[in-house]
């Protein structure tokens, strides 16, 4: 879990950050790796086959949103593009804004560890205000089916299992 208090993200903020290849400072990373707008989806895959993605956006009269980019979920639709469900909240009635809402809701409740869409909001909650929590999982293995990542060695440190030893390492 990776979680922040900054701004938060409206429903747009979140397409965006969901979607493959868009990057609004795309002059200013001209000529560096972050200029294609995929570094976000790249990496958490990279962690883990699902991420899902809780955010309110601090201005008032704003959303709380909950986006969900899944391996897992587009091999069990067996999907032959990348579907992203997401769904956005009103902030102060919870009623959702989204287009395709409820299609949305029942494919998130569905397909994350969440049973339910008190489940979502309530996570959502966690944010006190504003902010994102990003939480990633199906953590990917070694062959030996233990984690890739290590999460014992430093407490203060994730490091891919087995390489280095020191703090340079």
């Amino acid at each position: 879990i990776i979680s922040d208090d900054g701004n938060g993200l409206d429903l747009e903020g979140l397409q965006k950050l969901l979607s493959f290849g868009y990057n609004d400072k795309a002059e200013r990373f001209k000529g560096t790796i972050g200029r294609y707008g995929n570094g976000f989806k790249s990496g958490s895959m990279r962690l883990g086959k699902d991420a899902m993605v809780f955010t309110r956006h601090r201005d008032p009269g704003t959303t709380m949103s909950v986006g969900l980019l899944s391996q897992t979920f587009l091999e069990k639709i067996g999907a032959q593009e990348v579907l992203i469900p997401m769904v956005s909240w009103d902030k102060e009635t919870g009623e959702p804004v989204s287009e395709n809402a409820q299609k949305n809701i029942d494919l998130l409740v569905k397909y994350s560890p969440l049973g339910n869409e008190d489940s979502l909001k309530l996570m959502l909650q966690r944010l006190l205000g504003h902010g994102t929590i990003i939480v990633i999982y199906n953590l990917r293995t070694q062959d030996d089916g233990s984690l890739e990542l290590d999460f014992e060695t430093d407490p203060y440190d994730i490091r891919l299992r087995g390489v280095g030893n020191g703090p340079a390492g």
